[in-house]
């Protein structure tokens, strides 16, 4: 395994069930869902992202994988990065994100500084997605380690390289892991 995928099953994966810390609201620091795979749980998962933006503050991880998070609540969960100063681990594994959802998060992390684990593994986001991750990745002065493995695009390479390679900003010297194939 990778950094990625240990610091999953740290953050509540499978087999991981820590005592998940509180915030002074009393909203849980972590959220994390078991798999669904109910399509009627995507609105149900944007509500939920809406209600954390609330609490955003002391929120430190976001464990969705093997959920039906879609492009409408990665956009939703994209306006909790941004928002965040707390958040260090957000694995969407397996959620059905597309280009939509990773403009979203990208938009996300143009905001944010405390992010270090991203991991977006197994899901459809293809050229344009990963150029607009790849651009934020560039810029994001915290993230250590990032997995995009497994969506499966023969563009998704040159997409993030595009972004990545950006002149109008500086090169991110804090990753430490990029998984794309």
């Amino acid at each position: 395994g990778s950094a990625a995928g240990a610091a999953a099953t740290g953050a509540g994966g499978q087999g991981a069930h820590p005592t998940p810390a509180v915030m002074a609201s009393g909203e849980p620091a972590d959220w994390v869902l078991p798999p669904s795979g109910d399509t009627a749980d995507t609105a149900k998962i944007e509500r939920r992202a809406l209600q954390h933006a609330a609490h955003v503050g002391a929120l430190e991880t976001i464990q969705l994988s093997r959920n039906p998070v879609c492009d409408r609540g990665a956009r939703a969960i994209g306006r909790i990065l941004g928002a965040s100063s707390s958040l260090v681990i957000v694995n969407l594994s397996f959620c059905r994100i597309g280009d939509d959802g990773a403009a979203g998060l990208a938009d996300g992390l143009a905001s944010n500084a405390s992010l270090r684990e991203l991991i977006l593994a197994e899901n459809s986001i293809r050229a344009n997605g990963a150029r607009a991750l790849g651009s934020a990745l560039r810029k994001h002065p915290t993230l250590q380690n990032v997995s995009l493995a497994g969506n499966r695009s023969t563009l998704l390479l040159g997409g993030l390289l595009s972004g990545l390679s950006a002149a109008d900003t500086p090169p991110n010297t804090s990753l430490i892991s990029l998984e794309y194939a």
